[in-house]
């Protein structure tokens, strides 16, 4: 009787972890592949002529061999008066990452977040990656707006 239950419980058991994975594998098929580098570049209109007044936001996404179904990612902002540093998790929420703070570079110069501060959402929706900025904003106003913004590195 004890060989049958634990039978019954190892079948169960890897029932749950298929379904997981397969309910897992769904969510990524409606989302794009989050992990790889993202660019959006902001410039001031009336100095565009000269790139050295313009921002470069660069974040990296990498699947985190540690921490299953979450990501490390690297904030990068370069530019006119900005240098930024960041390191942070990425959180998929289905259709949705999360990015959350973890640390500043020692190199980071500007705004200081508390820890797992809500950066920023990438979200998919209707063929397009749109950005909601939360903590983590670019320089210009318009350009804190949600709205569509990065755009992912293709391999050359």
């Amino acid at each position: 009787m004890g060989k049958t239950k634990n039978m019954k419980s190892i079948i169960l058991l890897l029932f749950v972890i298929t379904m997981s994975v397969l309910m897992e594998t769904t969510a990524w098929g409606e989302a794009p592949e989050w992990a790889g580098d993202w660019e959006f570049t902001e410039c001031w209109p009336h100095l565009s002529a000269d790139t050295n007044n313009c921002i470069f936001y660069e974040i990296s996404i990498r699947r985190d061999s540690k921490l299953r179904g979450s990501y490390e990612v690297t904030i990068n902002t370069n530019g006119y008066m900005a240098m930024q540093r960041l390191q942070a998790r990425g959180i998929p929420q289905g259709d949705k990452v999360s990015i959350r703070y973890v640390k500043s570079a020692l190199d980071s110069v500007g705004r200081q977040y508390r820890q797992n501060a809500n950066l920023l959402e990438l979200k998919y929706s209707n063929g397009n990656i749109t950005t909601e900025w939360k903590e983590f904003l670019p320089e210009l106003d318009e350009n804190q707006r949600p709205g569509v913004y990065f755009e992912k590195v293709q391999c050359k």
